[in-house]
Order: structure tokens, then C-alpha cells, then sequence
């Protein structure tokens, strides 16, 4: 019996090249039992979890004000920043009034 791994990654379906729900992983060589997480949005180790890996990971804050900056009292861990309705989220935590969009590190 021949079992052909689709995408090369040396891993094919019945070595467990597939998904916790078993839909097939077999068509991503980036997907694999115990590959290596990156940021795609994919579950590429197979675990379940989508981007887990935390040293991938940057930290963000809201920008509720939308100036740029956001406050530390917000902090979340993640490969992208998610965007709600009227809020932004940002890589850096200095603003000093995240209601006055005017006021921000280096405003005058």
C-alpha cells in the first residue's frame, strides 16, 4: 500500500496530517504534527490551538481615543491586533489620556 503525502511535508494523512475535527492537513507543507508555530492564522502543530506559540506572540494595547497610542491597563498577547467598532489597538503603551485624542506623548 502506498501512502502519499500530498504536500511534501513528510507527514500524510494516516501519519496524522490532519486537523482535531479530521478534515485533511495534507495540502499545507506549513502544517504538520508538531510543526512549528507561526503567525498565519493556522494551526500548524496541530494542537488545536490557532498562533499559540506566546514567543511569537507581541503585546497590544486599546487606543479607545484612536491617537496612536494605547494604555498599559489594556495589555493582551497576540501575532495580530484585533480591531473592534471604534477601537484600535496598538503596539506601544504610553498614551497618558486615552479620551482626548489630542493628548498623546508629544502633543503640545
Amino acid at each position: 500500500m502506498i501512502i502519499k503525502d500530498f504536500d511534501g511535508d513528510g507527514f500524510s494523512e494516516a501519519e496524522g496530517d490532519v486537523y482535531l475535527d479530521g478534515t485533511s492537513a495534507d495540502r499545507d507543507d506549513t502544517v504538520y504534527p508538531n510543526a512549528p508555530e507561526i503567525c498565519d492564522e493556522k494551526d500548524n502543530d496541530l494542537n488545536g490551538e490557532i498562533d499559540d506559540d506566546p514567543n511569537l506572540q507581541s503585546e497590544f494595547f486599546t487606543d479607545s481615543d484612536q491617537d496612536g497610542f494605547g494604555v498599559e491597563e489594556s495589555r493582551y498577547k497576540s501575532c495580530f491586533a484585533n480591531s473592534e467598532i471604534d477601537i484600535l489597538f496598538q503596539p506601544n503603551k504610553n498614551d497618558c489620556d486615552d479620551i482626548d485624542p489630542s493628548v498623546y506623548p508629544g502633543s503640545l
